[in-house]
């Protein structure tokens, strides 16, 4: 290896550790003797892929205006990526380069020195990366909101013979850009359902409270291997793999299979709950009626319906959701922070990697309909008509009223094709995503449904032919739950920080809307109020709690005016609507979280001093 490689690869493992186990194998070996460099030209063979000449690439064809993420198709020796953020200059907030070949990677960092490059914040480099996995990458560049709030305001720029040379994977590419933008889109969830589950946490501040913190379980099964059970339909076909399983695996079940496995004789050591509708109350409800000494450990996000949360009758741990506002109650009571994808399951693999559980198996994980019946759930399923044979027009009625997307066919785990919807895809691709984070093997065991990328298909019995047994698991659960640390939570500083901001924003929407100015002093006052709303992004609490819970509006409206706000045909009066929709859209959902608190405080008071 020589020097220029060297420090390459440092700098670069330096800002992409988890890339290394994946890249720095493959680079060194990298056959790079079919590349060459002459006058600041690189070849490969005959064949020029890049050159300095001023007239080898022009990019005068493309737009300036509403350019914040560039995306390079094709690194070449750094050319383009030059000449991109030279025409660029001062509008571009990020750029990410796209290389495919870590053959010409590994020859050009061999070259040349591109250290600064690869420390360089607005750089992002995406390397050697099979197509359909970039929707990873791109999904965990987009969980931070500021760049979250300019993903439309993108353009992908071809290098001229890179591009080209591998055009279909770029295709992909771009489709999996598209892919993550609506997953992102998608996690940021409604205003009323953002609030809707800010209410639920307020009113379970009882159960916060008074129930341990997933917190205490870090590696409480170190090593133990986990099996996260979810109710798809093909769940039927693992009961007797799992029924042999009970002590030789932590078994994490969602809140919709619970009842299933317990009928079946067997007995989760955890259930998990994340949903805010009234599923998990009814499986909940139907649990206690049939099995009321039922001790599975429930953990929970206070998310969850208060009256699902009553419902189930055995212990309980909280976990607070990777959301903004969870911060500040973690600061006064700390019962953990859980980062979790859309689906329970999802917050079940998390759950399995806090409790330190190697490896994990998926099963009934089926992310599609069965493919001959097209059941969406395994049978026997507490929620009446979801575990029941469909046709394809009850099936596509049925996305259609829950809002799930449309039906089509993806590659199976156990056949050609089975077909899904949006939404199970969109899990599946978050899947995908979490696998590429998480430092345990995960095995998709499931007995049919569609197959997830990144996670290795395998049989219940080759998986776990070896596992030992653990007679104690448990118990380890029952005894960890004593240490509960409870106190009260108070508000008066958070509510007092809502108040003024509501106050504020108030008095700013009143100062847009003053009949007394004339157009040009409007303008005036509005160029200011958007410079106060930048200046409020760097207030943590006003992420956290006001723009959390705007949800997917706010991410759109702050999208819009990305694309938007160099547009000349954008007139003065629809930049002053623009503007004073976006006040009263976070002013709006300020004022509702002061009133929740105050409301949900003074119930609390009442019942105080009643007792």
């Amino acid at each position: 290896m020589n020097a220029i490689l060297e420090k390459n690869l440092k700098a670069f493992f330096k800002r992409y550790p988890l890339s290394k186990k994946r890249l720095e194998e493959k680079i060194q070996k990298a056959s790079t003797q079919n590349f060459s460099i002459k006058d600041e030209c690189v070849y490969e063979g005959s064949v020029m892929l890049d050159s300095s000449a001023a007239d080898f690439v022009s990019l005068n064809s493309y737009k300036l205006e509403h350019t914040k993420l560039l995306f390079i198709e094709g690194l070449g020796l750094g050319h383009l990526v030059r000449k991109a953020v030279d025409r660029f200059q001062g509008r571009v907030r990020d750029v990410l380069i796209l290389e495919p070949s870590i053959e010409a990677f590994a020859f050009v960092i061999s070259q040349k020195d591109f250290s600064e490059n690869f420390a360089d914040p607005r750089f992002h480099w995406i390397i050697g990366q099979d197509e359909e996995n970039c929707f990873a990458d791109f999904l965990e560049f987009l969980r931070v909101p500021e760049r979250a709030f300019q993903m439309d305001a993108f353009q992908f720029i071809a290098h001229p013979v890179i591009s080209k040379k591998y055009q279909k994977y770029f295709e992909v590419v771009r489709d999996e850009w598209d892919a993550a933008r609506k997953q992102i889109r998608r996690g940021y969830g409604g205003i009323e359902d953002s609030l809707l589950g800010f209410e639920h946490v307020v009113r379970n501040l009882d159960f916060i409270e008074s129930n341990p913190g997933i917190i205490l379980t870090k590696d409480l099964f170190q090593k133990v291997p986990a099996i996260i059970v979810s109710a798809g339909p093909s769940l039927d076909k693992s009961i007797p793999a799992l029924k042999k399983l009970q002590d030789k695996a932590v078994i994490i079940a969602v809140d919709a299979c619970l009842n299933i496995l317990l009928e079946n004789g067997i007995s989760p050591h955890a259930v998990v709950t994340i949903e805010r509708d009234m599923g998990p109350k009814v499986f909940f409800e139907a649990t206690h009626k049939k099995f009321p000494a039922n001790d599975t450990h429930l953990f929970a996000f206070p998310l969850a319906r208060p009256d699902a949360l009553a419902a189930y009758k055995g212990p309980k741990w909280v976990a607070y959701r990777d959301y903004g506002y969870f911060q500040y109650f973690e600061q006064q009571l700390a019962r953990g922070m859980i980062s979790s994808s859309s689906s329970v399951a999802h917050f079940a693999l998390r759950t399995a990697f806090c409790f330190g559980c190697s490896p994990v198996l998926l099963v009934g994980q089926d992310l599609a309909y069965e493919p001959k019946t097209l059941r969406s759930h395994a049978q026997g399923l507490a929620y009446e008509g979801w575990d029941k044979p469909k046709t394809e027009a009850e099936v596509k009625a049925n996305i259609q009223s829950d809002q799930l997307g449309e039906l089509f066919y993806v590659e199976g785990n156990k056949e050609k094709q089975v077909p899904t919807n949006s939404t199970y895809f969109s899990f599946l691709k978050e899947f995908s995503w979490e696998a590429t984070r998480l430092p345990f093997k995960i095995f998709n065991c499931t007995e049919g449904g569609a197959k997830i990328p990144n996670i290795e298909s395998a049989s219940i019995a080759d998986v776990t032919s070896q596992w030992k047994t653990h007679s104690d698991l448990r118990q380890r659960l029952s005894d960890l739950r004593k240490k509960i640390e409870s106190k009260k939570l108070s508000w008066k500083e958070t509510t007092d920080y809502l108040q003024s901001l509501s106050t504020k924003l108030q008095e700013m929407s009143q100062a847009m809307a003053s009949p007394d100015l004339s157009l040009e002093q409007k303008m005036q006052i509005a160029t200011l109020i958007r410079q106060a709303q930048v200046e409020l992004m760097k207030d943590q609490r006003y992420i956290c709690f006001v723009i959390q819970n705007a949800g997917r509006e706010y991410l759109d409206f702050e999208n819009e005016w990305a694309t938007r706000v160099e547009d000349p045909s954008f007139s003065a009066n629809e930049r002053l609507a623009y503007l004073d929709r976006g006040l009263h859209l976070v002013q709006g959902v300020t004022q509702r979280m002061v009133d929740l608190f105050h409301q949900v405080d003074s119930s609390r008071q009442k019942m105080t001093s009643q007792v």
